[in-house]
């Protein structure tokens, strides 16, 4: 969304672009639908829309007319792409493969100095399937199957490093900063985990909170003594840490357990998710 144009990832018809300056009788501005792949996910950076297209990997479309969209370029990442974050002249992708080559799971960076001609200048691989990324600074977090959250030092885009992981208890999906709190949809349920501890030497001390859905508490709840905890696995020492140092929200929020949260995004000391149910 920006100002009153919304840009959507329409998994069949591509990219869509829809007027909503008045939200009770929004209109189509304009669409543009992909060579080859589906739509889904979409970021737009000025004039220009980012689209993962599955298959067909990255979308590059001119949106600076919404009523004459053109594509730009695409390129194969040789995976599936979920999603994608775009910061300065770098698009970061998560790659999943269902079914497929393993060595295709994990992080792609582009290149989009020229966005007609980008290129692959880094990679990640990763032990499972990746959904999400969001890069804040120069920590890239993923989201994914086996090992639920990575943080990956970014800060040469040519060069990922992996910093950490930590397991959730399903699949991480996708998340958002604020502050020193990662919020997370999981398909468990809503997470809220702390980045305090970033640092390699030390171990990431966020647990998802315990206490039942709709009674948020003064503090992120702890397990009880004597039970296990997830670590985080595979840092290597002199990793740089995280650079967030503002505090954590004085909120914290209590699983949603109700099924399996796909989307989540934090507006204030609100945190809204949205999930799917199991059945």
């Amino acid at each position: 969304m920006l100002g009153t144009t919304a840009y959507l990832a329409d998994y069949s018809s591509g990219l869509v672009v829809v007027d909503v300056s008045d939200p009770t009788s929004p209109s189509l501005l304009g669409s543009a639908s992909l060579t080859t792949g589906k739509a889904t996910y979409v970021k737009v950076v000025g004039t220009l829309a980012y689209v993962c297209a599955e298959l067909a990997g990255l979308s590059i479309f001119d949106v600076s007319d919404p009523t004459a969209i053109s594509l730009v370029a695409s390129l194969d990442t040789s995976g599936i792409s979920g999603r994608l974050d775009v910061v300065g002249n770098y698009v970061y992708v998560s790659q999943h493969n269902n079914g497929g080559s393993e060595s295709n799971y994990g992080l792609k960076v582009f290149d989009v100095t020229t966005p007609s001609t980008p290129a692959v200048v880094g990679s990640l691989l990763t032990a499972s399937a990746l959904f999400g990324v969001k890069v804040y600074g120069d920590v890239a977090y993923l989201f994914g199957t086996a090992a639920g959250v990575h943080t990956v030092d970014v800060s040469n885009p040519t060069s990922p490093q992996l910093m950490a992981t930590y397991d959730t208890a399903g699949s991480a999906d996708n998340g958002e900063v604020v502050g020193d709190v990662l919020y997370l949809a999981d398909t468990t349920g809503f997470l809220t985990l702390s980045l305090i501890n970033t640092d390699p030497t030390s171990k990431p001390t966020g647990e998802p909170t315990g206490e039942p859905s709709g009674q948020p508490s003064g503090e992120p709840s702890r397990q009880p003594s004597g039970q296990p905890t997830s670590e985080p696995t595979g840092e290597p020492s002199g990793q740089p840490t995280s650079k967030h140092t503002s505090k954590p929200s004085d909120k914290s929020f209590g699983d949603l357990k109700a099924g399996g949260v796909i989307m989540t995004t934090v507006l204030g000391h609100l945190a809204i998710a949205a999930g799917v149910a199991l059945l």
